[in-house]
């Protein structure tokens, strides 16, 4: 009873008084009010924009001979290229061919790897 008598302790007394109040809402689910149809839609719709945003390939020099984007905007594309390329040229340097790379920041992963004389990136979430 002392430990409700401290600021903790009330603040605890109170929240749980308050969960008692006013329960958590419950929310339908989603597909319950989506047809099947509308439902694959959505779905396919998720893995496209939840996948692959960049590939692009390079020579062991830094030039970029392939690169395709999908669903990032113009004024990125140019930081992703010098990023790509920077992080190949720090990384790859003395690396076994076909040896993986990770690199993560965010939701975003980057796996990268060397096959011969040819640099591949891949960008996606």
């Amino acid at each position: 009873k002392e430990s409700l008598n401290s600021p903790i302790g009330r603040v605890l007394e109170t929240s749980s008084d308050l969960r008692r109040a006013h329960p958590p809402a419950r929310i339908p689910a989603l597909s319950l009010s989506l047809s099947a149809e509308e439902e694959k839609k959505a779905k396919r719709k998720q893995r496209r924009e939840g996948m692959l945003l960049a590939v692009l390939i390079s020579n062991s020099e830094g030039n970029i001979l392939v690169e395709r984007f999908n669903g990032v905007p113009a004024e990125e594309r140019l930081h992703w290229r010098s990023f790509l390329v920077k992080l190949g040229a720090e990384n790859l340097k003395g690396a076994k061919s076909e040896e993986l790379f990770v690199a993560s920041h965010k939701s975003v992963y980057i796996v990268y790897t060397v096959l011969g004389d040819i640099h591949i990136y891949l960008v996606g979430k």
